[in-house]
């Protein structure tokens, strides 16, 4: 399953990816102008993954 978030400002992930099934996946469509911030164990050990499109890596490369 997935969750596809749109939400276009900073938010806590946590709630929705406790509601993912094991390897869910929580789609961020939405971008934000700060950095994303979660707890990653949650991801790792609940085996679920955090999908960016590409319009996320545009905007980090343009940072570096």
């Amino acid at each position: 399953d997935y969750i596809l978030d749109t939400i276009p400002s900073a938010h806590p992930l946590e709630p929705y990816i406790s509601l993912l099934k094991l390897n869910g996946q929580l789609v961020m469509l939405g971008v934000v102008p700060s950095p994303l911030q979660f707890v990653t164990s949650t991801l790792i050990l609940g085996k679920y993954d955090l999908v960016l499109p590409n319009i996320w890596h545009m905007l980090f490369s343009c940072h570096l």
